[in-house]
């Protein structure tokens, strides 16, 4: 099952385009709503906090929605772009692709970062990222293959996004909560 040699990590390195693209357009949307959101933090503190609430929410409907509609229409885009002989990509770039939910996410958080001064919550996280990455891939990709490298790439991103912040940033972990499921939760102290 682990990578056999080229041909499996070329299916890998094939999706890659086609999953990692997607984070180009909440990359624009963080450096054009940033300045508006920093003033809001600088104005009033509870309209911020809405307003951070509101980011998450777009970025994560926006990553899930390609995610979604990508995973859905793989075969055909995997064929289409590649030919048959990369169709083995199209179910690495079903499960891949949901990398851009939490990249999104990840993005959004930048901006609750860089307001609240709290750049080594990002450090932390990438580095937790880092580490479970390639500890999980030793692991598991000699076992179950590229496969598993798809989706130690999402646990990656859930620990750098949204894990980090049950450890180092509750604060930020509860507005996420809050855009993800709608409910309204205090802020912890």
């Amino acid at each position: 099952h682990q990578f056999a040699g080229p041909d499996q990590a070329g299916l890998y390195a094939a999706i890659m385009p086609l999953s990692l693209t997607w984070a180009v357009i909440p990359t624009a949307l963080q450096v054009s709503l940033a300045p508006s959101i920093a003033r809001l933090k600088q104005e009033d503190e509870a309209a911020y906090r809405e307003a951070l609430v509101r980011v998450f929410r777009l970025f994560f409907v926006f990553g899930l929605t390609v995610s979604v509609c990508t995973a859905a229409v793989s075969g055909p885009l995997v064929g289409l772009l590649y030919g048959p002989e990369y169709a083995g990509a199209s179910s690495l770039l079903a499960v891949h692709v949901f990398t851009n939910v939490f990249v999104s996410l990840g993005i959004a958080h930048t901006i609750w970062v860089v307001n609240e001064r709290r750049l080594t919550v990002r450090l932390w996280g990438n580095l937790a990222a880092a580490t479970f990455a390639v500890m999980a891939n030793v692991w598991l990709v000699p076992v179950h293959g590229p496969m598993a490298a798809a989706w130690v790439a999402i646990g990656a991103q859930v620990l750098a996004a949204v894990g980090v912040n049950a450890v180092l940033a509750r604060e930020s972990l509860w507005l996420q909560v809050q855009a993800i499921t709608g409910l309204r939760v205090g802020t912890p102290r």
